[in-house]
């Protein structure tokens, strides 16, 4: 049975795929988000890469589901979706949103994915662009993190006959995510197909600062993170034979190019070779 609009919800179709968002939210994305993402404007790369990496034997973890984008029209072609979404008041607008599409199963936690299990500070702020480097008392809470292996137990996501597909999209999270032993460990076992989005100088610190020390702070640590960063995401990237960007395939070198590196990108990594697509 196809998706019902309804007095609050839209239906949205794309790629012969379809599912149901509620219309009452416009503070995080908006309704104009979704006509963006309606008009195959929203990330037509990142659909693509859905397309050919993901099918009915398919399990997908959205790591920084936000209002479940990717985890919803993932759904739609994969055997099982689990998606983590630690800001609270986004978890709300994707938990609404996945209420409205029961059929397609979708898990949701209000967690975080991170290199080992415990919590960290999480200051939603007034964006998406939530901020766990530089927290204030009066914004912050606590956040439970998990790490890959005890969320792959937790979920019950061990049929090695399963693939598995990590979109990680964590805003800085990411390198202390993919350096951390449990994650190495589990992509040389697992080797799951890897969305990675990379957010330059951003490397998560749970320090307190003044806002006269944010700024020079910023600054210093900026310089601090590309020198990691680099190395963390060739060091995952070279675990794998292919790596895309927007559909391009490069080698693990040409991550750290000066124009990735400083503007963020998102890499497809697979030992599986991205086939010929026409859009």
């Amino acid at each position: 049975m196809g998706a019902e609009a309804t007095r609050d919800s839209r239906v949205l179709r794309r790629n012969g795929r379809e599912f149901s968002v509620t219309t009452l939210e416009d503070r995080w994305y908006g309704q104009s988000f979704w006509d963006a993402y309606e008009a195959d404007d929203w990330e037509p790369h990142t659909i693509d890469l859905f397309e050919s990496y993901i099918d009915q034997t398919t399990t997908f973890l959205d790591v920084g589901a936000a209002i479940g984008a990717t985890a919803l029209y993932a759904a739609t072609i994969a055997k099982r979706v689990v998606a983590l979404e630690p800001n609270r008041d986004v978890f709300e607008v994707l938990r609404a949103n996945t209420e409205l599409n029961p059929q397609l199963g979708v898990e949701l936690a209000n967690l975080a994915l991170a290199g080992a299990d415990g919590s960290m500070e999480f200051a939603p702020g007034g964006s998406l662009f939530s901020d766990i480097v530089f927290t204030h008392a009066s914004t912050d809470y606590q956040v439970e993190c998990l790490s890959i292996d005890t969320l792959l137990t937790r979920w019950n996501i061990h049929d090695r006959a399963d693939e598995l597909f990590l979109k990680i999209d964590i805003e800085g999270g990411e390198y202390q995510l993919i350096d951390s032993p449990g994650f190495r460990e589990m992509i040389r076992t697992r080797k799951p197909n890897v969305l990675l989005a990379v957010h330059p100088g951003l490397v998560k610190r749970r320090t307190r600062f003044s806002r006269s020390r944010i700024r020079m702070m910023r600054k210093l640590n900026t310089l601090h993170s590309l020198f990691y960063e680099r190395r963390v995401v060739v060091a995952l990237a070279r675990q794998y034979r292919y790596a895309y960007v927007d559909g391009t395939e490069i080698r693990a070198l040409g991550l750290i190019r000066p124009n990735r590196i400083l503007r963020g990108f998102e890499v497809m990594l697979s030992d599986r070779k991205l086939p010929n697509r026409t859009r």
